[in-house]
């Protein structure tokens, strides 16, 4: 039988950026960045990898192998999102008609107490009055627990449904190697209904509780913030022509979901943006380029931590979409941060 030619939408120059990247840290993660307007995947990376002209032989070995190359950390891997998830509660509140990203906030003391809870922001520092334009550029999570206190769980859970949580990304990859982004329990992902408590629902605020999320579904969230709130589906896979040349299937871009309003879209971009310039992204900072991202450091078991960053480029104009994620690491702005600011940097030609 004659076969085909298959044409993605990698690009093997950012591929080799961020897998070198990874690679420099010499830890696990993940790297996915995606086109903005068309949600064409432009890098997606896991690491440790293998090499794929020793499977047939190595298999076995591969798959017995504890640092498990074999497993696509970029849609398979389910991380808490920590601070990253702000972006998803931000959304909700400044849709809600009660926040704006100039709405005030009482003088923080680097705790609060919910429902009996202790809520501390990252090494306890305390911020004292501040906005919500600030609270998302310093990360500071006592505030996103009060938002998420007052919105209630209903609201957020809505929008993390908005924003394709509870389902499937539709990447065009065999569907039992893409894992559904959510709330899980034992192993499992739970019903968008399962009631939560006012501590459960002000931690899920922040991207704690028992939050989990692929790198694909997180840039996917920073996609559609880029793209005026329009969520693209995803795709890496171009064209696929016979054995003649002839095109017998052709991308075409499409939305998957539209989570957000343009005007919401345009704040979160400005709160990003701030992220970078003044507050918990500042290593990402570089002058050729302006950068929108997020941090994120997500607490997990054992006193352990997963580094995250999630962004895109040019703000004004944006291109590229990505999201990191770097397991059993330090803070998200200064391990993630780095690997996004060179993996971007290349998608762009700079």
């Amino acid at each position: 039988k004659r076969g085909a030619d298959l044409k993605l939408t990698i690009n093997p120059k950012v591929q080799r950026t961020a897998l070198g990247e990874l690679q420099k840290l010499g830890k696990s993660g993940a790297v996915v960045v995606l086109e903005v307007q068309t949600g064409a995947v432009v890098a997606m990376v896991s690491n440790p990898t293998y090499d794929p002209n020793q499977l047939a032989d190595n298999w076995q070995l591969l798959n017995s192998d504890p640092n498990a190359p074999l497993f696509n950390r970029a849609t398979q891997g389910l991380y808490t999102p920590g601070s990253t998830f702000k972006l998803i509660t931000a959304s909700a509140a400044l849709e809600s008609g009660s926040f704006t990203p100039q709405s005030r906030f009482r003088d923080d003391k680097g705790e609060i107490v919910i429902d009996g809870f202790t809520v501390h922001n990252y090494r306890t520092e305390p911020f004292g009055e501040h906005s919500f334009q600030e609270a998302l550029s310093q990360s500071i999570n006592t505030t996103f627990a009060q938002i998420g206190d007052q919105l209630g769980e209903k609201k957020i859970v809505d929008y993390m449904q908005k924003f394709g949580f509870y389902e499937k990304p539709p990447l065009d990859l065999p569907p039992d190697e893409i894992m559904a982004s959510g709330r899980y329990g034992g192993g499992e992902l739970l019903s968008p209904g399962d009631s939560m408590d006012k501590v459960q629902v002000a931690s899920m605020a922040f991207g704690q509780e028992q939050l989990l999320a692929t790198p694909l579904q997180m840039a996917l969230v920073a996609q559609s913030i880029a793209n005026g709130g329009k969520m693209m589906k995803p795709y890496s896979v171009e064209s696929v022509a016979d054995y003649n040349g002839t095109i017998v299937k052709q991308a075409r871009p499409a939305v998957w979901k539209t989570p957000i309003e343009p005007g919401t879209a345009s704040d979160l971009k400005d709160m990003m943006v701030k992220v970078v310039n003044e507050g918990t992204g500042r290593k990402t900072k570089t002058s050729k380029v302006q950068m929108a991202a997020k941090t994120g450091t997500a607490e997990t078991t054992g006193g352990r931590q997963n580094a995250w960053f999630m962004g895109f480029a040019p703000a004004e104009n944006p291109k590229y979409a990505i999201a990191v994620v770097v397991e059993d690491s330090d803070s998200g702005g200064g391990i993630a941060g780095p690997v996004m600011r060179e993996t971007m940097l290349s998608a762009l030609g700079l």
